[in-house]
């Protein structure tokens, strides 16, 4: 996935199947104007998932993120630059 707008499409797929969805930050790691971003994603299979359907158990699933290019958050939670995250 890539940037603002693959995180969206990401979210836009999984939310429904997984209302209380997270994505905790377990770790971050920069140098220079690389990122890498360790992180999980976790909620419950509450609905119909990909078609897959509502099992009511938890999700824990780890995964990691880099990008070249160190994105600015502003307080509404929107990337200013584009990531190849």
């Amino acid at each position: 996935m890539k940037g603002p707008a693959g995180v969206k499409h990401l979210a836009d797929v999984l939310h429904p199947g997984i209302p209380d969805m997270a994505l905790p930050i377990e770790d971050a790691v920069a140098e220079g104007e690389k990122v890498l971003v360790r992180l999980r994603l976790v909620g419950t299979h509450r609905r119909d998932l990909m078609g897959l359907p509502a099992t009511g158990k938890p999700i824990d699933i780890g995964g990691t993120c880099s990008t070249s290019a160190m994105a600015c958050w502003s307080s509404t939670g929107r990337c200013s630059t584009t990531s190849d995250c």
